[in-house]
This record gives C-alpha cells, sequence and structure tokens, in this order.
C-alpha cells in the first residue's frame, strides 16, 4: 500500500498541516465533502485561537499540489542540516555578541540623554549652575524665587547700560550767567502769563476799591515782577521768610535793607503779593468745573515743560513727596508725620539721585472732578505718569515702600527701566521665610532670585528687617568693609534725592505767610527753579568751584 498524503488547512490562520494514510495500490483517493470539525481534530487541529471558536473545514488537493510542497518541506531540512549546531556554540560567543549589543544600546542611550540636557539647558537659560540651592514660594502660592542667582552674567547686563549722561540739554548750554539759567527754567513766558492775569486782577480790584493814590493801585509790567522774585530770593538768603516786612523796609533802626528801599515801598511789595494771579480770573470758574487745581495749572505745566527741556537726567532717579508748609483754607492738604512740615500741599517729583536736578512735579489735589484732568492717584499710575517720559533709557528708578510693588518693577523692566526699593510685608508676593523673625541673625540676608528680579531681607536688628527689591542687581554680593548687599547700599545712595531738594528748598525759602495755596505753590516753584538753575549754570562752568 502507498502512502497517501492529505493536506488540511486552517481557515483562521492559513496553517497547512500534512497527514499520512495507508491506502491500497492503484487506489486514488477521493475528495471528500462530508469534512467536518471532528474530522478534522481528528486529523490534527490548529492551535491557534480562531481555530477554536471557529469551525475548521479539511480540504484536498491534486498529486501535483503534494509533489511541490513536499520538495518545499525537504528543502527546508536540508538548510536546517547545514546551520551549525546551537549546542556546539561556545557560551563566550554569545556573550560577546550579547556585550556588544548592550554597549551599541548604551551608547545610543548616552548620545539620546545629551541631546535633551541640550534642550533642557536652552529651555531654562537661568537654571542656577550648582545644585546646593532651594524655592521659596510667596504668600499667594504663585511667586517663586530661589536661594541662588539665576542668571551668571561675565558682561554688565543690556539693562544697565545708560548711554545718557546728565548735562544741560541744547537749548541750556548757553547759560554765562546765573541769571540766564534761571530763566530757562522761569522763563520770560511764564513771567509775562503772570502780568496779564495779575493784570486783569488789579481792573477789577480797582473797580471796586477806591484808592486814594493812582500810584497805589497801578498795574504791574515784566520788570516789576522780576524785581518782585529777586526781592523775595534776597529776603530767602537773609533767613528773613518770616520777618516783618516793616523792620525789612526799615531805615531809621538799622533793620533794614537799603536795596529793598530802592526797588519799591513794603506797600507795594504786599499789594503785588496780594494780586499776584496765574490764572484768568474771569474763566475760572468753568474751568474750576473739571479741575480743582486750575488757579496754578498752566503754571505747573509750563514749569515742569522748562525743567524737561533744559537738562538729562543721570542714570539715578527718584521719586518721593515733596510737601508745602500751608496752614490756609485747602480742600487737599495732606499731614505726613515724616516730613519737617507735617501740614501742607503734596507735591509728586521725579528728581536727579546725584545732581538734585528736579524733572517733573504734579501737585496731589484729591479726587479730581470728571474731565481731561480726572486721574488715578494710586502709587502705581502716578509713577507710570512721571516716568512716561523717559521711558527705554534704561535708567533705574529708587523709591520708598509706598509706591514700591512687584507689579512696577515688572512694569518698569518692560518699559526699559530698572527698579530699586522697600517693600511693605503686606505684599502678597513675599515669601513667609523672608519676614522678620527671631531666629534669624541680626544683620543677615536671605536672598530670593528670579530671572530678572531680586528680593533681600535684611535683618537690621533682632525683631526687625527690611525688603528690598530690585530688578537692576542679579546677585547676592556682600560688601566686605560694611557687611552689607550691594542691594543695600544702592539703596541708600540713591533713596534721598527728593528728601535733598527739600533740605535745599527750606535753608534759604523764597515763601513768605499766606492763606492763599496757589502763592504757596509759587514760591516752591521759584525754590526749585533756583536749584535747577544752579546745576545748569555749574553743568555749563565745570571749572568754577561750587560748594
Amino acid at each position: 500500500m502507498k502512502k497517501c498524503h492529505r493536506i488540511t488547512s486552517c481557515q483562521s490562520c492559513s496553517v497547512i498541516q500534512r497527514e499520512e494514510s495507508d491506502l491500497p495500490h492503484g487506489v486514488k483517493h477521493a475528495p471528500c465533502h462530508n469534512t467536518t470539525p471532528t474530522a478534522f481534530s481528528a486529523a490534527g487541529a490548529c492551535s491557534c485561537e480562531a481555530s477554536r471558536s471557529a469551525p475548521a473545514m479539511a480540504r484536498f488537493v491534486r498529486d501535483e499540489d503534494i509533489s511541490q510542497l513536499l520538495q518545499e518541506l525537504e528543502d527546508e531540512e536540508r538548510e536546517n542540516m547545514d546551520q551549525p549546531d546551537r549546542e556546539n556554540i561556545d557560551d563566550s560567543d554569545i556573550a560577546n555578541e550579547f556585550e556588544d549589543e548592550i554597549l551599541h544600546h548604551q551608547l545610543t542611550d548616552s548620545e539620546s540623554e545629551q541631546e535633551n540636557e541640550q534642550v533642557m539647558d536652552f529651555e531654562h537659560p537661568g537654571a542656577p549652575e550648582s545644585d546646593d540651592f532651594s524655592f521659596f514660594i510667596g504668600k499667594d502660592k504663585e511667586t517663586i524665587w530661589c536661594s541662588k542667582p539665576v542668571s551668571s552674567q561675565s558682561r554688565t547686563s543690556a539693562k544697565n547700560i545708560v548711554k545718557i549722561f546728565p548735562c544741560p540739554k541744547i537749548t541750556a548750554r548757553d547759560t554765562a550767567t546765573e541769571l540766564d539759567a534761571f530763566l530757562k527754567i522761569f522763563d520770560l513766558y511764564m513771567i509775562g502769563s503772570i502780568v496779564d492775569n495779575t493784570n486783569i486782577f488789579i481792573d477789577n480790584k480797582r473797580e471796586k476799591t477806591k484808592y486814594s493814590r493812582e500810584r497805589d493801585c497801578k498795574n504791574t509790567c515784566q520788570s516789576e515782577i522780576l524785581a518782585l522774585i529777586g526781592v523775595l530770593f534776597l529776603i530767602g538768603l537773609k533767613k528773613g521768610k518770616h520777618t516783618d516786612c516793616r523792620e525789612l523796609w526799615d531805615g531809621e533802626h538799622g533793620t533794614g535793607m537799603p536795596i529793598l528801599r530802592a526797588t519799591f515801598s513794603y506797600k507795594r511789595f504786599l499789594f503785588l503779593l496780594r494780586c499776584l494771579r496765574f490764572d484768568n480770573v474771569h474763566t475760572r470758574k468753568d474751568r474750576e468745573k473739571t479741575d480743582r487745581i486750575a488757579a496754578i495749572r498752566d503754571l505747573q505745566t509750563q514749569f515742569v515743560n522748562n525743567c524737561q527741556n533744559s537738562y538729562n537726567l543721570g542714570e539715578f532717579v527718584t521719586i518721593d513727596e515733596m510737601l508745602v508748609a500751608f496752614w490756609g483754607r485747602c480742600g487737599f492738604v495732606q499731614y505726613i508725620p515724616n516730613k519737617p512740615a507735617k501740614y501742607g500741599l503734596k507735591f509728586y517729583a521725579l528728581c536727579d539721585s546725584k545732581t538734585f536736578y528736579t524733572w517733573s512735579v504734579e501737585l496731589y489735589c484729591g479726587k479730581q472732578k470728571p474731565g481731561p484732568h480726572s486721574v488715578s492717584n494710586k502709587a502705581i499710575d502716578v509713577v507710570k505718569r512721571l516716568v512716561h517720559p523717559i521711558r527705554k533709557s534704561n535708567r533705574n528708578l529708587t523709591t520708598d515702600n509706598y509706591y514700591s510693588s512687584y507689579p512696577l518693577a515688572t512694569y518698569l523692566l518692560e518699559n526699559g527701566l530698572t527698579f530699586l526699593g522697600t517693600l511693605k510685608k503686606n505684599k502678597k508676593e513675599i515669601p513667609p521665610e523672608f519676614l522678620p523673625m527671631k531666629s534669624r541673625a541680626a544683620n543677615s540676608c536671605l536672598f530670593g532670585f528670579q530671572y530678572d528680579v531680586t528680593l533681600v531681607s535684611v535683618m537690621t536688628k533682632p525683631t526687625k528687617g527690611v525688603l528690598l527689591l530690585s530688578t537692576m542687581h542679579d546677585t547676592d554680593e556682600i560688601d566686605e568693609v560694611t557687611n552689607k548687599s550691594v542691594v543695600n547700599l544702592d539703596y541708600n545712595s540713591t533713596k534721598g534725592g527728593v528728601d535733598t531738594v527739600d533740605k535745599m528748598c527750606a535753608a534759604y525759602s523764597t515763601s513768605r505767610i499766606t492763606r492763599r495755596w496757589p502763592m504757596a505753590c509759587f514760591f516752591q516753584f521759584l525754590d526749585v527753579a533756583s536749584i535747577n538753575a544752579n546745576v545748569i549754570f555749574n553743568s555749563n562752568q565745570p571749572e568754577k568751584k561750587t560748594r
């Protein structure tokens, strides 16, 4: 009997299986059309999962197909015999192949790790160099500070490069005398405006009041107003701002000054001070509907423009309050206990921290009436208005804790200015670790860094501390001589610009006792103009030594 090869196929996985059966010689295997899953399983079932769940079918092929399949199986057996036996292979060869694969895998992983590290360094250029650092979280649970500097730059940062030096502008470089310098700040246009408005008031006064002599109420002129300003400066130089005018003009008892009597009588002096006006009294009521300082608005605007057009500020500027002593009737008198006058009119001033040049002033008048002059009196808005003309100049602004805040520092940095100032302890960006604690040693410093902002906590006493915020400093440098941080030293050297101007104004003040608040502002403008004129004149005459 010859062998008959039966070929079965799984329809699910296409696996072909071969079976042998004994048939009589000369008998051909006829196709079977009654193949069932039971017959297929008995013949040899496929091991795939689909064959277990789906019914299988057996199919019979021709002798030519069987011969072709047998030939393929013999070829496969011949190829297997040609390959070396795995049992005869040395274990060292397998180990060497395995080590080569591991080494290649490690090299590939190290290259990918280096690429990842380069990406991380590119994404975080301000990461601390050392691993010994910690983080502080502010009370708002959002602001994060690092204990180590996050930016290491060997060169000076672009934000600290100032290309404009303190010097007079072109319009103020031709001042040969002190009077020329003064007229750059308090110019003839302002004096002419004062003359016109004063004469309007004198005309009204003459109609309502009858004077025995016409010369007692005559109109004024430009030269007389200049003489009045000169007399005020001379009286201030002699420390006579509170002296009775009759003593200053007295010629019998030797208390007066002959130059005052040669200029005009003390009655004319008092008459001019009473009649001095800085706006048109006929239109003041209409302007006061939208402006509480209408009586001095034009004079202040022209004064600020002249100050800004005559001088370039240095790299350090300061914003603070000026308090002009005044006890008269006024709706916006302020009380500042740490000022010498304590009660008076408050000016916001922007000054140079080194030359003490006053560049801009703004009179505080409380809440303005609805109109074009209605502005916010928040500290951050006041600073924005004062520094608006010096944006993108890379100058540094120093303020006290009344103006300082984290949003202000970031705003100034975005507008090309750096910031340095003290902070109040109730700011939400300050971490609790930076507040004064008894556990911290006296004179110790705690630093917190962001990419462009630095926070410093200094313990001045065992239970007291000072918080400093700076966008100008990026390091935790400590001065070896004073054992203080550089941030603290820079703040101390630049914070007193406005206070120094107040002190200089009080030394030789032109102010007189008055019950009219516009006159108090006028005297303050004269004092500030004299200091600015001195700065301009000394800058144009560097060979002359001054006190």
